[in-house]
């Protein structure tokens, strides 16, 4: 009896601190929400340089949007060729790049499922990369060791790279076709979309580049 009363109090014990520790990340998230909402769109003007950021993979999303400009180049190619088609030319080049990337398909944490979902609700198109920033410092701030946030963490990276890409004002009318296409999809996005793209957002960035690149008009 005393073995199954001890037993008894330690789950509660476990369930109430990790209720309270949920309860103070939804708190905390509200201040941080405010913040973001106090944060004017279009404000910031933005390079490499400011986009430092204090999270460890922040690189992910820095070197997969490094690649894009060479897929849209590859893609442009391809498409030139006469009995071309998207799934023949183009899919396997894309299936190889994830292999190479490493891409990995992402499971969120529960902590991590209630930060992003914090995230998503106030991330504006127009104010992302600062969004970003501030959820970066959040968890880092409020979690020291790192790899335990680091799907978060790696989804954060590409938003705020592939925002920062798709502000690239270009001249050669299949990148500039290309980068309006798929800006376009992501000014689209609801909140529905942006857990698919937490999912696999490798996956994602590079697919939906290639198919707007395929769809890219060329002038003669």
């Amino acid at each position: 009896m005393k073995n199954f009363s001890f037993g008894a109090i330690v789950i509660l014990l476990l369930f109430g601190t990790n209720s309270l520790s949920q309860t103070t990340i939804k708190e905390q998230l509200k201040t941080l929400e405010q913040s973001v909402a106090a944060t004017k769109p279009n404000t910031y003007v933005f390079n490499v340089e400011r986009q430092k950021s204090v999270s460890i993979y922040d690189s992910i999303g820095l070197k997969a949007c490094q690649c894009l400009d060479s897929l849209i180049a590859f893609v442009a190619t391809q498409k030139q060729m006469a009995a071309a088609t998207f799934d023949l030319n183009v899919k396997p080049y894309l299936e190889k790049k994830l292999l190479e990337r490493n891409m990995e398909t992402l499971d969120f944490s529960d902590e991590e499922d209630l930060i992003y979902e914090s995230f998503i609700n106030v991330l504006n198109y127009n104010n992302a990369i600062p969004t970003v920033q501030l959820y970066e410092d959040f968890i880092v701030k409020n979690y020291k060791n790192q790899v335990l946030m680091s799907n978060i963490l790696t989804v954060l990276s590409y938003i705020k790279h592939t925002c920062f890409y798709l502000s690239n004002e270009v001249s050669d009318p299949t990148f500039k076709y290309t980068i309006h296409c798929f800006r376009e999809d992501v000014l689209s996005y609801n909140v529905f979309n942006w857990k698919v793209f937490a999912i696999h957002p490798g996956a994602m960035l590079i697919w939906s580049i290639a198919a707007c690149a395929w769809d890219a008009k060329f002038e003669k």
